[in-house]
């Protein structure tokens, strides 16, 4: 998972789950709720090589060079299939541009879908496979 930057929350902590699992999901819902609401600020997913490679030839390709936002979207998708093959994500792109994977897996996405308010889901983009 990347390292994120976490501004000071305005709301209380829950308290601690005794179960992994539901800590594991309660930590989810939380990272995912401070993301939507601006308090913490994710690092932009790396890019792996291959994928670099192959949009530079893409770019290659065009007489007329690529605008930005087109570069960004193809790697934003391309690295989405790198990294989450096959698999359903829920994700966010920040203002400042930013891709995050909020949850990752049918499990963990319904219970984030869950637990966020209608104003939050919103803002939340699905990817299935």
């Amino acid at each position: 998972m990347p390292h994120d930057t976490l501004e000071p929350a305005s709301t209380t902590t829950p308290p601690p789950a005794a179960d992994p699992a539901d800590r594991a999901a309660a930590d989810m819902i939380a990272r995912a709720k401070a993301i939507l609401a601006g308090r913490l600020k994710p690092e932009p997913m790396v890019t792996p090589p291959e994928v670099a490679a192959f949009i530079e030839s893409e770019k290659a390709r065009f007489a007329e060079p690529l605008d930005p936002d087109v570069i960004q979207h193809m790697t934003d998708a391309l690295n989405l299939q790198h990294y989450y093959p096959d698999r359903t994500i829920a994700r966010y792109t920040t203002p400042e541009g930013v891709l995050v994977v909020l949850a990752d897996g049918m499990e963990n996405y319904l219970t984030l879908i869950g637990a966020l308010s209608y104003e939050e889901r919103r803002r939340v983009l699905n990817d299935f496979p």
